[in-house]
């Protein structure tokens, strides 16, 4: 078929499109490597603005790579004071308004950007990918558009703007079914330096009159389950999607635990919770957004399913409404249907 393919193309003199074709498609993937690798191996600060439901915020970035590990600090500039600090996967926030400070472990790097999968060519079963010919600036860089467009409704696009000189992304949009930009993000300035000082990555309260809480991984709060433990199971994954992960967190002020399950496709991820509901909790039903976050809300026996991601609404509602009680996995940890 693909060889019978090729000969009636070149026959008709169109056997240069799917050359360029693939060509573009290597553009883009390399692009796209590039940019990871930048984001984590180079050592740079700058200002960027997150648009998102009519709202602004505008927040400075700093990020070094060094022998001592990878560093990062993210500043809110406005609304609340806020200020991440991260050294490798430890996350530390300081929330000064709230005398606190905050400190968890988090699998994932680059607060706030949007996480490519480790091998972009998994994309394409369910992507588009394209590299815009047209020179474009961002940030007074000379800027390359990328474009991944989803193949269905069940998922999110992404216009991704990269410098050409470092790789590092300058401008990114998320864009929903309806081919709205639902959240973006732009580079005001960057700079690409061999060291970064000491004191930009800093925070600028050294936190001894705050509250400190801890979630680092030292306490078994969170545990990931094998498939003979896990309580719930999604009946209805959407095509592409599969089940990366299947945690149990536990809460040390009720006894209470809640089931996470991971659901990944590459690019976009959807992050299912499951707890049960006391006597006097508020449900949540439906769907409600927070820029490109979706989430939806259903209730199977007497449990809240909070299904949450940067997809349409209809992709959550599909996986939340298909959640379903693995019975002997629940028995076996104490909870029964209808208890």
């Amino acid at each position: 078929m693909i060889s019978k393919a090729v000969t009636t193309f070149a026959l008709l003199g169109c056997v240069y499109g799917p050359v360029f074709a693939d060509q573009a498609i290597d553009e883009a993937i390399q692009a796209l490597n590039k940019m990871k690798e930048a984001a984590q191996q180079l050592n740079y600060h700058g200002t960027f603005v997150y648009l998102h439901d009519k709202q602004m915020e505008t927040m400075q970035l700093v990020h070094q790579m060094d022998g001592k590990g990878e560093r990062e600090r993210l500043v809110h500039l406005n609304g609340p004071a806020r200020e991440i600090i991260r050294k490798d996967d430890v996350v530390t926030c300081y929330m000064p308004d709230k005398l606190s400070v905050m400190v968890e472990r988090r699998a994932t790097s680059q607060v706030g950007f949007p996480q490519l999968p480790e091998n972009p060519v998994s994309m394409l079963s369910h992507y588009r990918l394209s590299v815009s010919d047209s020179d474009e600036r961002v940030a007074s860089r000379a800027a390359r558009r990328i474009e991944i467009t989803p193949n269905d409704n069940l998922r999110f696009g992404y216009r991704v703007w990269t410098d050409k000189e470092s790789g590092l992304m300058l401008k990114s949009h998320i864009v929903d079914e309806n081919g709205e930009v639902v959240e973006s993000i732009l580079f005001t300035q960057l700079d690409v330096v061999k060291k970064v000082p000491k004191k930009m990555l800093a925070p600028s309260d050294d936190g001894k009159k705050y509250t400190w809480y801890r979630n680092d991984g030292s306490v078994s709060e969170v545990k990931t389950l094998a498939n003979s433990e896990q309580g719930w199971r999604v009946g209805q994954i959407p095509a592409g999607f599969r089940v990366d992960s299947y945690q149990r967190q536990y809460l040390p002020t009720t006894g209470e635990h809640v089931d996470h399950l991971l659901l990944s496709d590459g690019l976009a991820s959807v992050s299912v919770y499951v707890g049960k509901l006391a006597a006097d909790d508020e449900h949540f039903l439906g769907d409600n957004r927070l820029g490109g976050m979706n989430m939806y809300g259903a209730v199977v026996d007497a449990y809240q399913i909070t299904a949450l991601g940067e997809v349409p609404p209809a992709t959550l509602a599909l996986i939340a409404n298909s959640v379903v009680a693995n019975q002997a996995a629940r028995t076996g940890s104490g909870a029964t249907s209808g208890d």
